[in-house]
Formats: structure tokens, sequence, C-alpha cells
């Protein structure tokens, strides 16, 4: 396994739902939580290769932009209701199912269906320390690795629809938006009272290409004041 297939299969890991193994995005969410959303093809190719060696399994492209699950194959569940199991990403080959088996290898637990409740996936609790300036010096707090997603993606859509937006629209109704959490294919983003939710109707066609690109299908505007 070269470097960067090696630095890809870790983020997975450490990005992944702890519960179940499974990573949602794409190559663009990945690229850009590297800081470079330049290099998407790069780590295309990188999964692609490591999907080649049975390291994860996801299904093939169908040709549109948005997220999908990622399963890593073997890798032990830590915490919830499959705790002390292993997940089989290729128990059904092509069919990226999830199978969910004992350590070592006795039972295997009831797979996960697509469409099934038990098929939503939370993002994990890791953390992240950010730190914001006021008036009154520096302020330091800790919100979850799902906000901080949230902010980094909604702040890259904020800054593609800015140059096709007058100045005046974009500040009044955008720049006091923030990016609040992730679930699964949702961005939520937080708006600072209920007046704000036309956006999400009169600038869809605007928002929904962008979204798209990092993966995720629906952004929900919800009224919550701001950090």
């Amino acid at each position: 396994m070269c470097p960067f297939d090696l630095g890809i299969y870790i983020f997975l890991h450490l990005r992944a739902d702890w519960k179940t193994g499974i990573f949602f995005g794409c190559a663009l969410t990945i690229a850009y939580r590297f800081g470079d959303p330049a290099a998407k093809a790069q780590v295309q190719r990188s999964l692609r290769r490591l999907r080649d060696r049975n390291y994860i399994n996801y299904r093939n492209g169908d040709g549109k932009k948005n997220g999908y699950p990622i399963l890593i194959n073997k890798y032990s569940v830590r915490v919830g209701q499959h705790l002390g199991t292993r997940l089989n990403a290729w128990k059904y080959n092509g069919l990226v199912k999830p199978e969910y088996e004992a350590e070592n290898g006795a039972t295997t637990a009831v797979a996960h269906s697509k469409n099934s409740a038990n098929a939503v996936m939370p993002p994990n609790q890791d953390f992240k320390t950010l730190q914001d300036k006021t008036p009154n010096g520096v302020r330091t707090f800790i919100i979850s690795e799902a906000e901080a997603t949230a902010r980094d993606v909604w702040t890259q859509v904020k800054a593609n629809m800015q140059p096709q937006m007058n100045k005046h629209s974009f500040d009044t109704w955008f720049q006091p938006t923030h990016g609040q959490r992730v679930e699964g294919d949702r961005l939520f983003v937080s708006i600072p009272t209920a007046d704000f939710q036309h956006i999400g109707t009169k600038y869809i066609d605007l928002i929904q290409p962008i979204i798209e690109e990092f993966g995720y299908h629906e952004v929900v505007f919800t009224p919550c004041e701001g950090r």
C-alpha cells in the first residue's frame, strides 16, 4: 500500500461511524477534509485501489454527484449494538451490504438493509477545539466532528455561491448563516430567525448543485442562535 492510500485508509477509520465501520461521503468530501479539493481525482483513484484490494467496499458510480456509504472491511466495531463484531464488507461481493460477524467468526449478526431503520448512521462523536476572536479576546470552545464538518462544508458552499449573487443579497441572507451539523447526506445550517427559511426554496437552484459536489443531498435550515 502506497503512503497516500495508507493516509486515505487511516482517514476512513478515523472518520467512520464507530458503531458501524461505515464512512458516508465521497472523494470530494475526503479531499476537502484534507484541505485540498483539487485532490478529488487522486482520492478517487486511491479509493478504487483500496476497493480492488478488498480493504473497503462501495457502490459503483452512477454518474450522480452525491455521497455514498464506504464500508471498511474487517472493521472491529467499538461501540453500540454490534460491539464485539467485525464488519464483513465483502460478504455479498458486488452487493454493498454490511454483514457483522463475531470476532472469532463463530456467529453472524443480522445484515443491515439499505432501506431499513438501522441503515441510518449518525456521525461519531470526535471533538475538535476551535477559537473565535471576540472584542474581549480569544474564546476557545469544543465542538463535535459533525459540527466541524458542517462548518467547513457550508463555508466552502458560501464561497462558491458568493460570486453568483449580488453583494447585498449574499450579505443579508447568507453571511449570518453557519454550518450546524451533518447527518448522513443531510447538511444542517443554522439561521438567525425563521425569516431566513425562504432561502432554502428561493436559492435552491444555486445551492443544490454545490452541496451535491460535497456529497450531500439536502440542506436543512434551522432557526438557531449562532455561536
